[in-house]
């Protein structure tokens, strides 16, 4: 459980993001796996695995030869992490921290998007479709929300449920995205800020990227 926007942060980096999301697949595993997953060097791996082990998402799991060397192998140190900030958290960096979420998810699929997109991979015949983009808005009660969340969470295990089995041919890897964020509208304008120069948030000392 994630309990510091300062920790949250280390894991919002676009390159420690895809890090994490290797080793679900890959774990444990050395440096060398993570960088032939994400298409880059090992060097430019270090300094980020340092961090994730600092901030304990991934912890050390032995060695293994490999030829004539030793390689060491990393583990994530929990199969998912969820934001729960501690109630001393400061709000505006908190707030902040699920934007800088949402930024990273977003550019993750929209990558995603791409690529397929670029390979001419998507489906959209009725026998075929391979591919589901749902936005909706719909007013509901507390309790609403959190049977909402109960759906997400049924999901979200049956995601879970696939990992470790063995590749087929006839199975394809899919991106997922679930949101369920509530929407407040901006207050109308005013002649008193109407005129004023738009104010960027300010961000606490512990949202200072790290990378």
């Amino acid at each position: 459980m994630i309990q510091s926007p300062e920790q949250w942060s280390v894991i919002t980096s676009p390159v420690r993001f895809e890090i994490i999301e290797a080793m679900r697949d890959l774990a444990p595993c050395g440096i060398k796996a993570i960088a032939q997953r994400l298409g880059v060097r090992p060097d430019t791996l270090y300094r980020h695995m340092e961090l994730l082990q600092q901030f304990e998402f991934v912890v050390p799991a032995g060695f293994r030869k490999v030829s004539r060397a030793t390689e060491q192998l990393f583990d994530l140190t929990a199969d998912d992490f969820n934001i729960s900030f501690d109630s001393d958290a400061e709000p505006a960096a908190a707030n902040e921290m699920m934007c800088q979420t949402a930024n990273v998810f977003l550019k993750r699929v929209m990558k995603v998007v791409q690529r397929t997109a670029a390979a001419r991979a998507f489906d959209t015949t009725p026998e075929g479709k391979n591919a589901n983009i749902l936005c909706d808005y719909a007013h509901l009660t507390p309790a609403e929300f959190r049977q909402l969340s109960g759906l997400l969470r049924k999901v979200k295990e049956m995601l879970d449920g696939t990992r470790g089995r063995p590749t087929t041919s006839d199975m394809a890897l899919y991106n997922v995205l679930l949101t369920a964020i509530p929407v407040v509208n901006a207050p109308a304008p005013t002649e008193e800020n109407e005129n004023t120069p738009e104010q960027k948030p300010l961000m606490a000392p512990a949202m200072r990227r790290r990378d």
